[in-house]
């Protein structure tokens, strides 16, 4: 699983689509993520059928600045999870009439660790010095699933002469 990461300072322009183009030809990620867009969801639909992915989830520009898109290749690689918490992860202009809230910052997980880890839990946490809210991942496995060890009986064992002694001394 590969990921392509890129701020490209708007979407919009021939040159951008070309460089995107080219650079998912040369290194055929699997996933596409673009961070300053500036450009309108409608602008990466159409971005996403010219490169040939199956999926786009964009975060709009805000004003002049922003916007962020993530494009798959197979929907079935990976998932974003859902978090908990308070609902927004980035904020701008606290205190001002421009205070914007907007849920920027995701994770993604492959499907193999969504196997491993099912009960796997997210949290957005308190906005602190930052823009952005930290979140954490809690991965866990299932605490549904008790494992047992099995114990098989070797008839071999019936020969032995402290096979008897054994089980009466743990029995």
């Amino acid at each position: 699983m590969s990921t392509w990461s890129w701020n490209c300072h708007g979407l919009g322009t021939p040159w951008a689509l070309q460089f995107l183009q080219e650079s998912i030809l040369q290194k055929n990620p699997d996933f596409v993520f673009i961070s300053e867009i500036l450009c309108k969801a409608k602008r990466v639909e159409k971005v996403k059928e010219i490169i040939g992915f199956e999926g786009a989830f964009t975060v709009e520009t805000q004003g002049r600045s922003g916007g962020l898109s993530f494009l798959w290749r197979n929907k079935k690689e990976a998932t974003i999870l859902s978090y908990k918490g308070y609902p927004y992860t980035w904020e701008s202009g606290y205190g001002t009439h421009k205070w914007i809230e907007i849920r920027l910052d995701r994770v993604l997980v492959s499907n193999s660790f969504m196997q491993q880890f099912g009960e796997a839990k997210l949290t957005n946490m308190k906005i602190t010095t930052s823009d952005h809210s930290p979140i954490l991942l809690e991965s866990f496995t299932s605490s549904n699933v008790v494992r047992t060890k099995q114990i098989r009986f070797e008839n071999a064992w019936l020969r032995d002469p402290m096979c008897g002694k054994i089980v009466e001394e743990t029995w």
